[in-house]
């Protein structure tokens, strides 16, 4: 699914989840961009070792756990970039709740496109589930963008 509707999907949930609908948007922005991290090492630091182009030899091999939707999307993965983001969040609520935006904007609509290796190794993959691909990420778009507007227009409600 395309980068800009997890995103969407993120940033909509954040402006309701706890500790982050307190925060401004752009901390906010950072915060749903923090919860795809796992894509953003897919395809920014991973993909180029594994199939560089021109002249220089790849790096790691094709296989799991260094192609795109491998290690970077197993439960590990999310737990151990809330831990990390405990760090920055005063409370392990918060933590959690990170943990709830990473999973519900990330790993469930990409659960519904193509395998996802969640529980790796202890089972197999996961998915895919219906509907289409294209389905899912016109609809985590879609509702992204429908939990953002509902989020502005109650807190516009609220100011008046």
């Amino acid at each position: 699914m395309e980068h800009y509707a997890h995103l969407a999907l993120a940033y909509g949930l954040a402006c309701w989840l706890p500790p982050f609908s307190k925060m401004n948007g752009r901390r906010r922005f950072l915060w749903a961009l923090l919860a795809n991290l796992c894509d953003l090492i897919d395809y920014y630091i991973l993909a180029p070792m594994i199939s560089p182009s021109g002249l220089v030899p790849a790096l790691l091999p094709n296989t799991w756990p260094w192609r795109h939707r491998s290690f970077t999307h197993t439960i590990w993965f999310a737990l151990a970039l809330a831990l990390l983001v405990r760090a920055f969040l005063p409370r392990w609520r918060d933590s959690l709740s990170f943990l709830a935006l990473t999973l519900a904007s990330h790993y469930v609509p990409d659960m519904l496109t193509a395998p996802v290796p969640l529980f790796m190794p202890f089972c197999p993959p996961l998915g895919p589930f219906p509907p289409a691909k294209h389905i899912a990420g016109h609809t985590a778009l879609f509702v992204g963008a429908v939990l953002t507007v509902l989020k502005l227009r109650v807190r516009r409600d609220e100011e008046s």
